[in-house]
Order: structure tokens, then sequence, then C-alpha cells
């Protein structure tokens, strides 16, 4: 069953140019204190976040775009469905998205990110803080996979976010011989490159 509501108060501290609905919406998210505030229009967004933050709580606000990446962040729907659904509102007539936006969001989705829970004594004997560790782990598995041949040096710089060069010379740092390449090995490297 749909429970509308409407709020109780009349007018937000900074209106600037919103529809009624829009206005109506951040009123009630911030009379019920809610978690999240869902608004596609980007300026209502922006006006949102202003009134919520000049009544000092602490509301979420998104748009359907904004809640497509975060389901598939947190596993909620694959990739292909988050970049199925952005498509299908690309194609819908009653909906309007900015190409360059949807492009923007494709993007982010495509680009997996994996959670790993990382004990703080490996921090410790690492001797990296939490926000260095997912770097050092993304270099080390980069590294790895180029020995075992199965990334080209240039998709492995790309897996670990640095520059080909960067990367080819951090390669000794993990006792990994930069140009020790079997005549196959060279071979599979030029056609990866």
């Amino acid at each position: 069953m749909l429970n509308v509501r409407y709020p109780a108060s009349g007018s937000l501290p900074q209106s600037g140019l919103l529809h009624a609905g829009e206005a109506e919406s951040i009123l009630l998210a911030i009379e019920l204190n809610a978690d999240w505030l869902l608004v596609d229009d980007l300026d209502a967004r922006r006006l949102a976040r202003q009134n919520i933050e000049k009544v000092n709580l602490k509301i979420g606000v998104k748009g359907t775009l904004g809640v497509i990446v975060t389901a598939a962040q947190a596993g909620l729907i694959t990739t292909a469905q988050g970049i199925e659904s952005i498509q299908a509102m690309e194609n819908h007539p009653d909906i309007w998205l900015a190409p360059a936006l949807c492009e923007v969001v494709v993007k982010i989705l495509k680009r997996l990110s994996i959670v790993i829970d990382i004990p703080s004594e490996t921090l410790v004997a690492l001797k990296v803080t939490e926000a260095e560790i997912g770097e050092t782990l993304r270099i080390a598995a980069a590294v790895k996979l180029f020995e075992l041949g199965r990334l080209s040096s240039g998709a492995a710089a790309r897996l670990a976010g640095v520059p080909r060069v960067v990367f080819l010379a951090r390669l000794a740092d993990y006792g990994v011989d930069t140009f020790n390449l079997t005549e196959e090995q060279l071979q599979r490297e030029t056609r990866l490159a």
C-alpha cells in the first residue's frame, strides 16, 4: 500500500527555483529526518543539501543514477543490470538524462570495486595506513599478474593505477626483473600492449 504524506511546515529557508514537488520532498525529508532524499534534478539536489545543512541534519541526497551506482557497489545489482537500467532510461521518451552524465556513470559502473576486510595486524605488518592499503594491494596484484604472464605491463600498470614507466620501475621493489622475458613472453607482451 502506498502512503502519501505531505510536510507539515510550509516553506524552505532557501527555495530557489524549485518545483512544488521538489520543495515538498525536501521539507518532508527534513521533517522526518530521513536517511535519504531522492531527487534527480541537479539544482534541486544542491538546494536540498543547502537546506539540510541549515538545519544541521545528516540526510543523504542522491539521484536515480546515484542509486544505481550505490546498488551496484553494494552487490544488489550487477554492473550489467546497472548499465541496462541507465540505457533503458536514456531510451525512454519521458525521462531526460544528460548523455554525458550517463556516459560517466557507465564508466564508473564498469570500474569494478572489490571490498576486502583487512585485519589491523596486516596494516601494521605492511607498515601502511588504511588509506594506503588499497594502493598497496592493487600494485601487488598487478605485479604478480604481470610476473605470471597474465597481464601485459601496460594492462598491469592500468590495474595498478600508475603510468607504465612507474609500474616498470616499481617491479624491482617486488623482486621482479623488468626485462627478464623469454621469447614467448616478449611476443605475448608485444601482442597485449
